[in-house]
């Protein structure tokens, strides 16, 4: 059982990444693209194995969040009876709560193996791929933007998979944002952040170029993809590791380089109105988010059962009706479409998920960075309730506390 659990989440991972292509390259099913139905399918697998053919967790921890999440997946059924949602929104964004958040979980049920041998096996193995995937769609995604958008087109992507109707965030102002083909910029650039961490946490283990090269690369994307969230949430990433006096001060001599670079670059201009609101399309998307908030914390005060699981993701674009107010903000999307009551017990399943792995992990620094991606993230974007950076997110968190596992064993 272990070896076909590690094969179906490496199957998944590479569906989530390669999702946009496959809906490309393949036919669509009944009008729907087959990426996102490959991958909900390899989902529903593993969902069926974690809840019906896994013996009780022994721990108690663990045994709590199983508890939790079962019964979130009773309220997000309970939640389709009252919402106005339509089968294929409803459909769509059910993903969002029960597949895409419960990584960690499915992780955390099926891949921790009982020896220390077995962990080792698996550990280094996803340890290898994320190495890889995170330096290979960074390299893409930079040299994409160099080529104008033609290289992800070379490769077969088809930016209209999902249908006319369906539009992803990969250009500004007319200039193209990095991206890679794997989702818009915005999930690209948080995604970069996680690649960040990740390769820093790397490095207090094992000291290699790859990490080195693999933060550098990884900088260039997140900025590349002009997303305003995951650039601050890289600054916090590296001021909380370069957190010593002879590091803080390479930082502090790199700092005017980098800037004289990007001040010479064509996107000199791009870098000043995102961070400065002194071009008209970074002012109106700042102003649009507070005018957004408001109309959330409205429409809840009025609608505290929320408006329904699939209004306010990508499931709107696949329906015929239109209800999606257009949070930008996790926090908004959740309480939207689950309504105050039951997006409580989601956002309580969340915490149950954070408090299990940070009491483990031994990094304080992973802890603090991975912290704040979560929180900017949610407050500017709702791109972690997707699929290409909600899974992979909540999958290196596994994967750091299984790390942290291993090292008390040795």
């Amino acid at each position: 059982m272990k070896k076909t659990n590690i094969n179906l989440h490496i199957t998944l991972l590479y569906l989530v990444i390669l999702s946009p292509y496959f809906s490309s390259w393949l036919p669509s099913i009944a009008g729907m693209p087959v990426g996102p139905i490959l991958r909900q399918a390899i989902f529903g697998i593993i969902f069926c194995i974690a809840i019906f053919f896994t013996k009780k967790p022994e721990n108690t921890d663990v045994r709590k969040i199983v508890q939790i999440y079962v019964l979130v997946c009773i309220l997000t059924v309970i939640s389709f009876a009252y919402g106005p949602s339509s089968p294929v929104q409803y459909a769509v964004g059910v993903a969002s709560f029960i597949f895409y958040p419960a990584t960690f979980l499915f992780a955390l049920i099926l891949l921790d193996a009982e020896t220390a041998e077995e962990n080792n096996e698996t550990f280094f193995l996803f340890d290898n791929f994320f190495i890889t995937f995170f330096i290979a769609v960074a390299a893409v995604g930079s040299l994409d933007v160099a080529l104008d958008g033609k290289l992800v087109e070379f490769f077969g992507y088809n930016p209209n998979y999902g249908g006319d109707d369906f539009s992803l965030i990969t250009s500004y102002n007319g200039v193209v944002r990095a991206n890679a083909g794997i989702s818009d910029a915005l999930a690209f650039g948080y995604l970069m952040s996680v690649a960040i961490i990740y390769f820093f946490n790397r490095s207090g283990r094992i000291t290699s170029q790859v990490n080195t090269i693999g933060i550098m690369i990884c900088t260039i994307a997140c900025m590349l993809s002009l997303t305003r969230g995951a650039m601050i949430s890289v600054f916090f990433t590296f001021a909380i590791y370069m957190f010593t006096f002879k590091r803080l001060a390479i930082l502090i001599l790199l700092l005017p380089v980098a800037v004289y670079l990007i001040s010479i670059s064509p996107y000199a201009d791009l870098f000043l109105g995102r961070f400065t609101d002194s071009d008209e399309s970074s002012e109106t998307s700042s102003l649009l988010r507070i005018i957004m908030a408001i109309n959330s914390i409205d429409f809840l005060s009025q609608n505290p059962m929320g408006i329904g699981i699939g209004t306010q993701g990508a499931g709107n674009t696949l329906s015929d009706t239109d209800n999606r107010l257009n949070t930008d903000n996790y926090i908004f999307h959740i309480f939207l479409e689950l309504g105050l009551f039951f997006g409580m017990a989601f956002i309580y399943f969340l915490l149950k998920q954070f408090l299990y792995a940070f009491k483990r992990i031994e990094s304080n620094k992973f802890i603090a960075s991975y912290t704040l991606l979560f929180i900017i993230s949610a407050s500017l974007s709702s791109s972690i309730a997707f699929a290409t950076l909600g899974v992979i997110y909540w999958f290196v968190l596994y994967l750091t506390t299984l790390e942290s596992k291993l090292a008390n064993e040795t």
